[in-house]
């Protein structure tokens, strides 16, 4: 400790705000405290962030530690990396977090951020979310060999793409050089772009033929390109109201009953049945305690149906079409309607994610997208474990003035 620095668990936070800010810092320390946890974090980090560069020699750069709090804070407040850079720099709460006192002058350089927190790959991310959800399963369960039961819906993350694709963008980009070409070469006295108007309508017609291949949504995937700039977009449409169409990729979600986002997928070229069966077992390879699970219509398949009794104790996945009287009886029973309606609370998990930067992804790439969405499940669980604690001070609290206010002697008249 240095003049100035502040201990870790010593850190005071307004128990009364409910901006997000407190809320993440109170779930970042909690896994710094905890011994075991810490150990666990700092070795995947130490031997999985970067493993080709060496953390013992060459010029000091950032600490493991404020790696994984940039990366956290980024996503958990959707932010960018301009203003990521200046809460570093100028928040002293969120200074503290990071290790820094009073007195210290040290300061982040913008590309620093930017490219030390585009190092976590989505591999890594998923191993330090197993360990986040088990930090925070230790806070909430209340009995021992208590089971998990599961609740698995998919949304759709939209790409950094213009609507309804880039092709009419590039289509300007492209008009424009050539005009601006041809009247530079103009005033130089060259000939050599005298047919630039030719070259347009060369260009506006192949814009036309990709425009007809969007709307016939390409014969093979070759052609369904819907973005010249993220490849990996796809033309989803999942029937909601008010929003016809969605350009991005859809992503699969596992939550638990303590609201903690135990698995998720990002699903390129598929549908929610073709993604069922893995989630599931995927996630009892993280959770063997996961028993069972429920799930939307859209995940039916007489397949899935059937394999996924071999995984779990009860599937409350529903039946498509007219039932028959053995698969009325079996979606009659109690369990499965009450599982059935405790499913209607994914979809506050799922927005919750998308208020904290899961609606668009702004990084480049399929790579980047797993990147975002990974560090945006691993920050949501964290931020979850901050409201979890802030619930327990203000119980100590009121606890607290409760059996204050019965210990006196005596009140004055007010």
């Amino acid at each position: 400790m240095h003049i100035g620095e502040v201990d870790v668990s010593r850190i005071v936070l307004d128990a009364k705000s409910r901006d997000d800010i407190p809320q993440i810092l109170r779930g970042l320390p909690h896994l710094y405290i905890d011994q075991n946890t810490r150990a666990k974090i700092f070795h995947l980090l130490e031997t999985e962030l970067a493993p080709e560069v060496s953390k013992l020699t060459g010029r000091p750069g950032m600490t493991l530690w404020s790696i994984f709090v940039c990366g956290v804070i980024r996503l958990d407040l959707s932010i960018d990396h301009d203003r990521l850079h200046e809460l570093v720099n100028q928040h002293n709460a969120i200074r503290q977090r990071l290790g820094h006192g009073l007195f210290d002058p040290a300061s982040y350089h913008f590309q620093t951020l930017k490219d030390n927190v585009s190092l976590f790959t989505p591999e890594l991310l998923g191993k330090i979310n197993q360990i986040v959800v088990d930090t925070g399963h230790d806070l909430v369960r209340k009995k021992v060999g208590e089971v998990l039961r599961g609740r698995c819906d998919s949304f759709v993350v939209e790409t950094n793409v213009h609507y309804p694709t880039d092709i009419s963008l590039l289509f300007d980009a492209c008009r424009k050089v050539i005009e601006l070409t041809a009247r530079l070469s103009a005033d130089q006295g060259s000939s050599d772009w005298r047919q630039h108007a030719y070259n347009v309508k060369q260009v506006k017609r192949h814009l036309r033929a990709a425009q007809s291949t969007k709307r016939r949504k390409g014969r093979n995937d070759a052609q369904q390109v819907f973005s010249v700039f993220q490849t990996h977009t796809e033309w989803i449409s999942k029937g909601k109201a008010g929003v016809p169409v969605e350009l991005g990729l859809r992503v699969c979600i596992m939550e638990d009953q303590h609201r903690f986002i135990l698995h998720h997928q990002v699903m390129e070229k598929q549908t929610d049945d073709q993604v069922a069966v893995a989630m599931v077992k995927e996630t009892k390879q993280r959770f063997a305690d996961l028993e069972s699970c429920s799930f939307d219509k859209g995940f039916h398949s007489p397949a899935n149906q059937q394999e996924l009794q071999a995984h779990l104790k009860l599937v409350a996945l529903p039946r498509k079409g007219k039932l028959s009287q053995q698969a009325q009886a079996v979606q009659n029973a109690e369990d499965f309607i009450k599982a059935r309606r405790q499913h209607s609370a994914v979809e506050s998990a799922i927005n919750a994610l998308e208020v904290h930067g899961l609606d668009r992804c702004p990084d480049d790439g399929i790579r980047g997208f797993k990147r975002y969405v990974a560090l945006a499940v691993v920050a949501r669980n964290i931020h979850r474990i901050g409201a979890i604690l802030r619930e327990q001070e203000n119980r100590r609290a009121k606890r607290k003035t409760r059996y204050a206010d019965r210990d006196m002697p005596h009140k004055l008249a007010a």
